[in-house]
């Protein structure tokens, strides 16, 4: 007579190979975040009234844990520069998110992370511009300074720059590149009033006779979970390996991925999602386009061999 091993015995080793697996999970992806999300940040901003051979412009002014590389782009309706700096968060508790400018050509600015890995800045404008330098400044008793001059062009000049940056968007800021354009307020940039950013508005009072500007349209960026996919290994028609005990290896890798999503779910940081949570056949193709559509981070496939 066959017998089959009991069942909690097989549940006990399934739960301890699952701790073991959320171990391994959670060494990875934290290693990973480190590297995805901690690279720089932005530490402060500044901005400031400037003329260029006696035309008006704005001065925009990142400082950043370290050098960054930016890409930057123009674009209508409204006129607006948009600044994106991968792998950057925002470490500016004193400003506000969003808020006004009155320095032509600026209107309004607005910043935050619309991805996880990607920091945004956003400058809208009051008529057409265009940066006419942008350039880096090594440390001087502070952080990396990115600076942009902006500078009312017109709107010829600005459609073309807005083709020129959408072509070649990106401005290598590194240290490496510093030196090649390092500029200084020379003759032709003379610097009028520096404008400090508002800070962030507490509770708006009802005393006031205007209304509090609305708050930033793309969300204060907050940890985002990390999904692990989870593949059951075979499943329906495919029993996979057999035991001595006539145990099916479909049925196995099913509990496990079950155990295993119920750990992940416990450390409050992991999203994860079961390629099959019955016995079902899935092609290969399909567990991968699952993992895909859900965006996975990490795909985990679970199998058993017999003993």
């Amino acid at each position: 007579m066959v017998t089959m091993a009991p069942i909690n015995t097989i549940m006990a080793r399934v739960a301890a190979l699952g701790r073991l697996v959320v171990l391994s999970v959670m060494m990875l992806l934290c290693a990973a975040s480190g590297q995805a999300f901690a690279e720089n940040s932005v530490t402060g901003m500044r901005l400031g009234a400037i003329k260029i051979d006696d035309r008006d412009g704005l001065r925009l002014v990142i400082e950043t844990k370290s050098p960054i590389k930016a890409r930057l782009l123009l674009l209508q309706s409204p006129y607006r520069l948009v600044i994106d700096m991968p792998e950057t968060s925002w470490n500016v508790a004193q400003l506000a998110p969003r808020g006004n400018l009155d320095v032509t050509p600026g209107k309004a600015y607005r910043f935050g992370n619309p991805q996880p890995d990607i920091g945004r800045l956003v400058i809208e404008l009051a008529k057409p511009a265009a940066p006419v330098r942008a350039f880096s400044l090594p440390p001087l008793g502070g952080g990396n300074r990115f600076v942009i001059d902006l500078l009312d062009t017109g709107k010829t000049a600005f459609l073309v720059a807005s083709s020129a940056l959408e072509k070649n968007p990106n401005i290598d800021l590194s240290e490496s590149a510093t030196n090649q354009n390092l500029a200084r307020d020379d003759d032709n940039v003379r610097l009028a009033k520096p404008l400090s950013m508002p800070l962030p508005k507490s509770k708006p009072s009802r005393a006031a006779g205007k209304t509090a500007p609305a708050q930033l349209a793309v969300p204060k960026p907050r940890p985002r979970k990390w999904v692990v996919f989870i593949d059951a290994g075979h499943g329906g028609k495919d029993p996979g390996a057999i035991g001595k005990a006539g145990t099916q290896e479909k049925a196995i890798t099913l509990a496990a991925a079950r155990e295993l999503a119920r750990q992940l779910t416990a450390t409050g940081k992991i999203t994860p999602i079961l390629a099959r949570d019955d016995d079902r056949y899935l092609r290969l193709r399909q567990r991968i386009r699952l993992a895909r559509q859900n965006q996975a981070d990490l795909f985990i496939s679970l199998h058993a061999d017999s003993a």
